[in-house]
């Protein structure tokens, strides 16, 4: 989580209804405080999270010369 989504806890209660930061950990207290979300898991004991579920892999389509490539065989096949 970067630091500019939220710095302080009050950032954090005024942003509650909105926290749908994948991976974000919560003490228990802290969860219950924003409203006890059902999309958070238990992680630890007293903590919950977010479940991250990672990113996608996309190498042929971030790479411009790959991409490039990639339609130059497409346009053939």
């Amino acid at each position: 989580m970067e630091v500019d989504e939220f710095r302080t806890y009050s950032e954090l209660i005024e942003e509650s209804s909105t926290l749908a930061f994948p991976g974000l950990v919560l003490a228990e207290t802290v969860w219950q405080a924003v409203g006890s979300s059902s999309a958070f898991r238990p992680f630890s004991p007293r903590y919950v999270w977010k479940l991250y579920e990672g990113e996608v892999y996309k190498p042929l389509m971030t790479s411009p010369d790959l991409k490039s490539k990639l339609n130059e065989l497409l346009a053939v096949g």
